[in-house]
């Protein structure tokens, strides 16, 4: 996570004029959506949600639905591996683009936990989907679910974070509210778009299998408003150690997996304030792996989300 206090001076250094509108091009709109040939569409408060439910229909199974939240920018399609496990293993599972990511409308709104929360709870009411769900975030994703399990702890049956934000000392402390100005988010643009990118293999202990995954990321850039969610994104993230307070407190079971080798967000660095808030959670260190074990390790973390966590529930595989 940036520290905002170093970031905008940074970057309106860097600016030296409103860059060339060479990111940014393409507006989310209704006939850009009529071209989405994927998922489909739910009009919320916040906007329209783009996701893709798969496996039997939910109503008619006696498994809980699987709800997979991906992290700061790369959207839902992050979740493959483990939504076609779930499609496969015949287990129903909804997969959604969060505000400012993905095929999800672009709001003019500070892109904070709360947006979220109620954009994931606002897509289940949509679905007429009433029952605890199995609630799984990635990264910022985990403050996503963190967030939206403390406020609605009847609708979750499992909480389970992998890598994720929100335990990191200090993480909150930069918390602004106020409007973002277009000199800023053209700073950011200028300073940030051109790396973005390829910044994406960072997350990878070893990038070699992923060498596509910059060419899937580079039609986000394109995406008008995408830099100011980011950056909102950024500035509007609070403390969490409320929410996960209130979490310790709830009866649902909270597992959190961690790749060993995470530079991103470093266990290490994190896992005192694990064990302060939540100290009732199970912690699974996935070796040989960076900060997205679920692809690097698909096999491992498929075993341990799909046949151990989801299976203690009926005894359902």
């Amino acid at each position: 996570m940036y520290r905002l206090s170093i970031l905008i001076p940074a970057l309106l250094a860097a600016c030296g004029s409103v860059p060339q509108a060479t990111y940014e091009t393409i507006q989310k709109d209704t006939a850009y959506r009529a071209d989405v040939t994927t998922g489909a569409f739910a009009e919320l408060d916040g906007g329209h949600c783009y996701y893709e439910l798969g496996g039997p229909v939910s109503a008619e199974s006696e498994q809980a639905l699987l709800v997979l939240v991906h992290g700061f920018s790369v959207p839902s399609y992050i979740w493959d591996p483990t939504f076609q496990e779930a499609v496969r293993r015949g287990r129903p599972v909804l997969r959604l683009d969060l505000f400012g990511r993905g095929h999800s409308s672009n709001p003019d709104t500070n892109y904070d936990p709360d947006l979220y929360a109620d954009q994931i709870i606002g897509l289940l009411d949509h679905l007429e989907y009433q029952r605890p769900v199995h609630l799984v975030g990635l990264s910022m994703g985990g403050v996503v679910v963190a967030r939206t399990a403390a406020r609605h702890p009847a609708r979750i049956q499992t909480l389970v974070m992998v890598d994720p934000s929100g335990f990191q000392p200090g993480y909150g402390q930069d918390l602004d509210t106020t409007p973002l100005g277009t000199e800023e988010i053209a700073a950011f643009i200028k300073a940030d778009f051109p790396t973005r990118a390829e910044s994406q293999l960072a997350d990878f202990l070893d990038p070699g299998p992923f060498a596509h995954w910059p060419e899937l990321y580079r039609p986000l850039l394109q995406h008008r408003g995408f830099a100011r969610a980011l950056l909102s994104t950024i500035r509007c993230s609070p403390p969490m150690d409320g929410d996960h307070r209130l979490i310790q407190q709830a009866s649902f079971p909270v597992h959190l997996l961690w790749g060993r080798q995470d530079a991103v967000i470093p266990l290490a660095e994190s896992l005192p304030n694990v064990r302060e808030r939540l100290p009732r959670c199970e912690v699974h260190v996935i070796e040989e792996c960076g900060h997205l074990p679920h692809m690097e390790q698909r096999e491992v973390f498929e075993t341990l989300l799909f046949d151990g966590i989801l299976a203690r529930f009926f005894g359902i595989r």
